[in-house]
């Protein structure tokens, strides 16, 4: 016999007049299933919340980004924009710049993070 059923069999199915540990393993297996349960379901939500998000995200996260291989910026010329706006899987084209500041409102300072994108 498993010693595991043994155990859970001594405390749940008692013959001898000792009802008060047989009510407190209940009550405990009952608040562990409770437990559990919520949890489950509460990490349910959460995954389906986080499938949300990420959906909703990836419409506004770039594809392919273009960076510098050193420093933090570079320029393109009219003509290298118009040559790749001109390639075939090429939808829209949005030249960007993006950095963290320091802005300062009221006497509090915060670090931000600025990003400044083409007017058209």
């Amino acid at each position: 016999m498993n010693v595991s059923f043994f155990l859970s069999k001594k405390y749940f199915v008692s013959r001898r007049k000792n009802t008060f540990i047989q009510i407190v393993s209940f009550l405990s297996v009952g608040g562990v299933a409770v437990g559990i349960s919520s949890l489950i379901v509460g990490l349910s939500a959460f995954n389906g919340l986080e499938k949300i998000l990420t959906e909703s995200y990836d419409m506004i996260t770039p594809d392919v980004k273009i960076i510098p291989k050193e420093g933090k910026s570079f320029l393109l010329s009219p003509k290298e924009l118009e040559q790749i706006r001109a390639l075939p899987n090429v939808i829209q084209l949005s030249p960007v710049i993006e950095d963290y500041t320091l802005a300062l409102y009221d006497k509090r300072q915060s670090l931000v993070y600025i990003k400044g994108i083409d007017p058209k």
